[in-house]
């Protein structure tokens, strides 16, 4: 599943540790398979022993989908939530930016959300995770975006979806759209005061 990055392909056989005469015995498929796999470089590896002197590894090249900030850094996260080592940010401007402690393993769902409502994904600056239960979203409009915990997520998304559909919500002067509350949607204009901020509820 390599053979179009014959770079990537080298550092899975290095990574195998396979060495051509080896005993066949000794060249187990469940530890080859958990060398390649620590690479976090490729998904679905299989391994299989051809006798009498084949080794056949099978993978599939990790797909980039998100980018994190981990505090120091950006890095690129693949579509099982993992870091991919050595990929270069500046390829992928245009994946989605998280950050927040535990945001690369729930980036994976995010992203489904987000390629199910393309209305909603291209209004979003960056997505930042919650005390490991839920998503922040701070839009290309300023306005931050609070989804509720992730067994909501797609109902949520729907919601926001149908709303910037029909009345182009993401693009209001709005500090917060609140979608935590599976009832209604809470709006918190910009203008409203400091020391008492209004909030409109917009029923879906």
């Amino acid at each position: 599943g390599l053979e179009h990055e014959p770079a990537l392909a080298n550092d899975i056989r290095a990574a195998a540790m396979i060495e051509p005469g080896e005993n066949m015995f000794r060249a187990d498929p469940h530890i080859i398979r958990r060398r390649v796999e620590s690479t976090h470089k490729v998904l679905n590896v299989r391994v299989h022993r051809l006798w009498p002197d084949q080794i056949v590894i099978l993978a599939d090249a990790a797909e980039p989908v998100a980018l994190w900030h981990d505090g120091k850094a950006w890095t690129v996260v693949d579509g099982l939530g993992r870091i991919i080592p050595d990929a270069h940010t500046e390829d992928y401007k245009h994946l989605v930016r998280l950050a927040g402690r535990g945001a690369p393993n729930a980036a994976p769902a995010l992203v489904k959300a987000l390629k199910n409502h393309p209305d909603v994904s291209s209004g979003i600056a960056i997505a930042t995770r919650i005390n490991d239960r839920r998503w922040d979203m701070r839009l290309v409009t300023g306005a931050t975006a609070r989804l509720p915990e992730d067994t909501d997520l797609d109902r949520a998304m729907t919601r926001l979806s149908t709303l910037q559909v029909r009345t182009a919500l993401m693009q209001r002067p709005l500090e917060t759209i609140d979608l935590r509350n599976q009832g209604r949607i809470y709006l918190t204009p910009t203008n409203a005061p400091n020391f008492a901020a209004r909030e409109t509820e917009a029923r879906s």
